[in-house]
């Protein structure tokens, strides 16, 4: 008697690759695939989740961190959330200065792909994300600093887990790649968040990047933020209302 294969899980939210991508589908195309696709295109690439088994792909190494990391305060969680760096955990708080739907002076509200909200600064252009499950703000200064926002069905994996997957198996990161900090919360309503903020090199260039990721609604979203290490300080502001302010929780 023959087996069947169980069926694929729909990857999580993907804000890579940081090259750009295909053209991107109709945003009514996009709903289609999602209830019937089971790998998104690109890698980050916030991460392509893709089926590790039969996956040649070699772990990115978790480097030692050498610098304080930033505080992660803004995140709409009102819990305890777990570090893990390597094999040691550590307990942290959050709290929050922003909540869903709030924009400060100089932002606009923008909604992206899984119908996922942001406060983005008005002067930042929106366009297609790399991948069809994002869409990407860009810093008109042309600092190289960009906000990407989405969503995707959420898979039968934890969301922890997912993010875990996407840091094993995306190539598009392994360049430098610095683990700065890997936290999971849970909102007020009892969603799963993770934080996951690392350094990685690109084209000769140390970049930082944080993405949070929430799930709710069988969807799993993510906000995520890029910029040169030299540009972080001047982006966190942005990050911190990029993040206070997303939503659905």
């Amino acid at each position: 008697m023959g087996f069947s294969a169980p069926p694929p899980q729909p990857p999580a939210p993907q804000p890579w690759p940081e090259e750009p991508g295909p053209p991107r589908r109709s945003r009514g195309a996009v709903v289609a695939m999602a209830s019937g696709i089971a790998v998104f295109l690109a890698v980050a690439a916030v991460v392509v989740v893709v089926a590790v088994n039969g996956r040649d792909s070699k772990p990115v190494a978790q480097q030692p961190v050498s610098s304080p990391t930033s505080t992660f305060s803004t995140a709409p969680t009102t819990s305890t959330t777990t570090t893990t760096t390597g094999s040691t955990s550590t307990a942290v708080s959050t709290s929050t200065s922003l909540g869903f739907g709030d924009v400060p002076d100089g932002y606009r509200r923008a909604t992206g792909p899984a119908d996922v909200e942001v406060s983005i600064p008005d002067s930042w252009p929106v366009k297609s994300g790399a991948i069809e499950s994002n869409d990407q703000a860009d810093d008109p200064s042309g600092s190289g600093s960009f906000l990407r926002y989405g969503g995707s069905p959420s898979p039968s994996m934890s969301l922890l887990d997912a993010v875990r997957q996407n840091e094993v198996t995306n190539s598009g990161i392994r360049n430098g790649y610095q683990r700065l900090r890997l936290e999971n919360a849970t909102t007020a309503s009892g969603d799963e968040t993770v934080a996951w903020e690392f350094l990685f090199t690109k084209d000769g260039v140390q970049r930082h990047a944080l993405g949070w990721f929430w799930r709710s609604g069988g969807y799993d979203r993510v906000v995520y933020a890029s910029s040169a290490t030299s540009s972080w300080t001047d982006l966190r502001p942005v990050v911190d209302v990029l993040i206070g302010s997303a939503g659905p929780l």
